[in-house]
């Protein structure tokens, strides 16, 4: 397959439901050439959470090729473009490469059912994980930092043999996959505790969460590490646009710079200076330098993204109650005044509580739709920014438009296919609201 054609079928499997097993996947991964002569085993790490993992799976990935590893990393969902959840040293992959990598997860599948060693074809979701590993291995990589999709203990990602497995948070996302519960889902999210394996865990202010994620490490017979035991420390102290900050989870304290909008992504970069405490346990290098020039040097699209004016646009993929908290806490901070809001959800997200959290910073709301099958139409969200200037309008290209024939501040969340096609309307200039964000 070309470049087009590997866009072309993962689009015919995109569709697919969400398969309730591991097996067919783990029976494709198990049969993968992931060593090979002469060659190192990779060196798995797995990030869950419900908010945080992207931003912590992207730190950690950056302080190991700051550090002197090659390091890939898989991510999703992606923004714009597909090829932006396999990274390799910090570059996405190349269209050529990532039509050989999907073209060979595709015959490998393939292969495998043939001969009966797997059930079924891959979903979308195992297609690019495969198409990554395959990348991985060609490339040589000697860590791989895997982004858990969804949950956990079904995520094609807990298919493969981790070596170390991060749980950043847990709050209400999914519910109507994962449960309604935070014991719920905190179970299905420390499913990918495994027997001997380290497993990490941040959880600063869910104590509920945190106690159900220990009995999965226990039960699972993983050592279990704390990114915030008791006694921790997470200082923060705004220096302009950046943070300075001051972690200890001991004796010893580590300070380094944040580049990355928002105080909430201080208790991931705690996450990624704990991990790598383990990893030097497990006899990896990885100097204080390099996890000072990792953490301060990344950045990140559509998260507090700012497109300067007039007038400014902040872009960022606040999708659930907990995000839009953060959203709407930097928002207090760093604007401290009305904004006018593009906001679009998923038919299946907390919008009502969003509504909420996000109705007081806003002097008027564009109300709209994310291009997404899943969407929910803008018109079911007006009865909750009662007492605001509201425009209906589907269309995000064109709300995106009018909120910036405004002179206040816009900002665009509610979800991540919004924050992406958001981002690629101001960045190329188009007006198309319809835009499909699969491309390449």
């Amino acid at each position: 397959m070309d470049y087009q054609g590997a866009l072309l079928y993962l689009q015919q499997v995109q569709a697919e439901n969400h398969k309730l097993s591991l097996a067919n996947v783990s029976r494709l991964i198990e049969t993968l050439p992931l060593t090979g002569k002469n060659k190192e085993k990779i060196t798995f790490i797995q990030v869950g959470g419900t908010n945080g993992k992207g931003s912590t799976s992207s730190m950690l990935a950056a302080v190991l090729t700051k550090a002197g590893y090659r390091a890939g990393l898989f991510t999703s969902p992606h923004l714009v473009c597909v090829r932006e959840r396999i990274i390799v040293d910090g570059k996405q992959i190349g269209r050529g490469d990532f039509a050989r990598a999907v073209t060979m997860a595709r015959s490998h599948a393939e292969t495998a059912v043939a001969a009966g060693r797997a059930e079924s074809m891959p979903t979308f979701f195992e297609t690019t994980l495969l198409a990554a590993l395959m990348h991985f291995q060609e490339r040589q990589v000697q860590f791989a930092v895997l982004e858990v999709g969804l949950g956990g203990r079904l995520d094609a990602t807990t298919a493969l043999p981790v070596d170390l497995a991060l749980v950043t948070n847990v709050s209400r996302d999914h519910q109507h996959i994962l449960g309604r519960r935070i014991s719920d889902i905190a179970a299905e999210k420390g499913a990918i505790a495994r027997p001997g394996v380290p497993m990490l865990i941040g959880c600063r202010n869910s104590p509920r969460a945190g106690k159900v994620l220990a009995a999965c490490a226990a039960q699972k017979g993983a050592p279990l590490y704390r990114a915030f035991p008791a006694g921790s420390r997470l200082r923060i102290e705004q220096n302009g646009s950046a943070y300075n900050c001051h972690y200890a989870s001991g004796t010893k304290e580590f300070a380094f710079r944040l580049n990355l909008a928002g105080r909430h992504q201080a208790e991931n970069a705690a996450l990624v200076i704990k991990a790598v405490e383990i990893l030097r346990n497990y006899g990896w290098s990885i100097s204080d330098q390099a996890l000072r020039r990792g953490l301060a040097e990344l950045t990140m699209p559509a998260r507090l993204e700012t497109f300067p004016g007039p007038p400014p646009v902040i872009v960022d993929g606040a999708h659930n109650k907990a995000s839009t908290e953060a959203l709407a806490s930097w928002l207090r901070e760093r604007v401290n005044k009305p904004v006018s809001l593009v906001f679009g959800v998923l038919a299946d997200k907390e919008y009502r509580a969003m509504s909420k959290i996000l109705a007081p910073l806003a002097r008027r709301v564009f109300l709209t739709e994310p291009p997404s099958p899943r969407r929910l139409p803008a018109r079911l969200l007006k009865p909750w920014f009662t007492g605001l200037e509201v425009i209906l309008e589907p269309d995000p290209g064109r709300a995106l438009e009018q909120a910036r024939s405004w002179p206040d501040m816009v900002v665009v969340c509610g979800s991540l296919y919004l924050a992406g096609l958001a981002r690629e309307l101001i960045t190329r200039g188009g007006k198309n609201g319809r835009k499909q964000v699969q491309k390449g």
